[in-house]
């Protein structure tokens, strides 16, 4: 197994990507973004590419990423298990692009969950694309439940895109 933690970083004014993962593996990947702040970036505010035979677990908490000159958290998956992704407390906003992006193959589940069971406390807004993107929409649905999105109600295609459950959303910004 690989195992990754990056904890208390802050990485902002940067050239490139503010915080650039990138792992290759035929085994399993167990990634840890906990406290990290991206503000500034010229492209992503993080980069999250990992490519592994087994299976690959992700959790993001108490990560910001804004006023990146594309997304905010770019995350490519490629993976021969499953995949099972967390995120909470999160702060996602003002980037160019989308605020996540998520393009995740796997040969088996894809679980991506930023608030689901247990509200994800999330804040995404005011991105200039998608504040949350499903590219393999038609694959999996990413639950994101209990977060807030600048709107009482995200629209698919304004919002989020389409294999998003943004249901129950936040009245008010629970990271401010």
């Amino acid at each position: 197994m690989r195992r990754i933690t990056v904890r208390d970083v802050e990485a902002n004014d940067n050239d490139d990507e503010g915080v650039d993962v990138d792992i290759n593996t035929g085994g399993d990947v167990d990634a840890d973004l906990l406290n990290v702040t991206s503000t500034e970036s010229r492209i992503d505010g993080f980069g999250l590419d990992i490519s592994a035979g087994g299976d690959v677990n992700i959790d993001l908490q108490d990560v910001v990423a804004s006023n990146s000159g594309d997304d905010g958290i770019n995350m490519n998956l490629s993976v021969g298990g499953d995949i099972f992704g967390t995120g909470r407390r999160n702060s996602v906003h003002d980037n160019t692009q989308d605020g996540v992006l998520v393009d995740a193959t796997a040969g088996g589940t894809v679980d991506v969950d930023f608030g689901n069971s247990n509200l994800g406390l999330n804040s995404f807004s005011d991105n200039g694309g998608l504040d949350l993107n499903n590219i393999n929409s038609g694959d999996y649905t990413i639950n994101a439940e209990g977060n807030f999105w600048g709107t009482s109600t995200p629209t698919i295609g304004e919002d989020i895109s389409a294999g998003v459950n943004a249901a129950t959303p936040l009245p008010v910004n629970p990271n401010q």
